[in-house]
């Protein structure tokens, strides 16, 4: 009796039945092991997931920020692959996406400033602790799309427990709201002037981004589209050509050859 009150003490064999036969004791033992591992697995799964999704976020805005800068490079070495008669359009095409791919870019930074302004100015209205380091995790969670906001939501609360089970509500309907304008008011107006797509068209190829690739999806969805719309409009208005296009065109080496 001694033995059994002793390992009932024990968080292993919480549940487990001492006082049943030596069988028993060890299939219970084994199914509280198999109930911890499945949920550490869980737990790793989610960490990798957010990590890859993270790491995938991150390239996507490096790779926006280097096809900007090095834009003029990048176009020349791509008109370069297509045939002479061709090189003018081809040329009016990328100087168009480029000029997107950068609006995308700054649409971005402008989202999380704004997230990052309103999450600090509510933090600090409600009196929560560390409200500028809270307010920056919302800011890089806002370029993490879908799980970001959720998850730089998390710490947010569980500060504002320690203050008052209250004040973590106040906190957690921050959040919501804050989420909620983000996904249909803020992001389909930064985004419509960044990349110049109608507000629906955005929240449609976020949609679609999303189901067919997941958070990865999601955040190529708005470029992909801002391309999309490029080419559609070339052949839509085939001799509508702008001022910089123009220009563009005229000082590219490899389209004027």
């Amino acid at each position: 009796l001694f033995r059994s009150s002793m390992l009932e003490g024990v968080p292993l064999f919480a549940g487990v039945d001492l006082d049943q036969g030596l069988g028993q004791i060890v299939d219970q033992l084994l199914q509280q092991i198999a109930n911890l591992v499945g949920q550490a697995l869980k737990v790793v799964q989610f960490a990798v997931s957010f990590l890859t999704t993270a790491l995938d976020s991150v390239f996507v805005l490096i790779l926006a920020l280097y096809l900007t800068a090095d834009a003029a490079r990048i176009r020349a070495w791509f008109v370069g692959f297509i045939p002479p008669r061709h090189r003018p359009r081809a040329s009016r095409i990328a100087v168009h996406v480029g000029t997107r791919l950068g609006g995308w870019l700054r649409g971005q930074l402008l989202l999380s400033a704004i997230i990052g302004v309103v999450v600090l100015v509510g933090l600090l209205v409600l009196g929560v602790p560390y409200a500028v380091l809270l307010a920056l995790v919302a800011a890089i969670g806002e370029a993490i799309p879908m799980v970001g906001p959720i998850l730089s939501a998390i710490p947010a609360v569980l500060v504002g427990l320690t203050q008052s089970p209250t004040t973590g509500l106040l906190v957690l309907a921050l959040y919501v709201v804050v989420q909620q304008l983000e996904n249909h008011v803020i992001v389909p107006k930064v985004m419509e002037r960044a990349v110049e797509i109608h507000p629906l068209a955005i929240m449609l190829a976020l949609l679609a981004g999303s189901q067919l690739m997941g958070i990865t999806g999601a955040i190529l969805s708005v470029p992909v589209a801002a391309a999309i719309a490029v080419i559609l409009d070339e052949f839509r208005h085939p001799d509508d050509i702008d001022d910089d296009a123009r220009d563009a065109t005229m000082s590219d080496p490899v389209s004027a050859n």
